[in-house]
């Protein structure tokens, strides 16, 4: 079931996830832009392992646990559009 308050909570813990924990970042996404307009904003991807950096990388598991979870989350969003 879609949760407004927890987006993709349920996708998370089906693929046997890891509870997305809200925290402020320091504005390096676009979720900024949402939250300005009072939009309740989620990130979820991988790690940020040695982000920015010659060594930047993320592990083909973790890349594919985060695309399962969003496409279950939109998925989960459409379905329930209009509802």
């Amino acid at each position: 079931m879609y949760r407004a308050d927890r987006p993709g909570s349920g996708e998370v813990n089906a693929l046997g996830g890891y509870q997305p924990v809200p925290i402020v970042s320091l504005g390096g996404t676009d979720a900024r832009l949402w939250r300005y307009r009072h939009v309740p904003t989620y990130v979820y991807g991988p790690p940020p392992t040695g982000m920015g950096t010659y060594n930047e990388y993320v592990e083909i598991e973790t890349f594919l646990h985060v695309v399962r979870c969003h496409v279950l989350s939109a998925y989960d969003y459409l379905s329930h559009a209009g509802s």
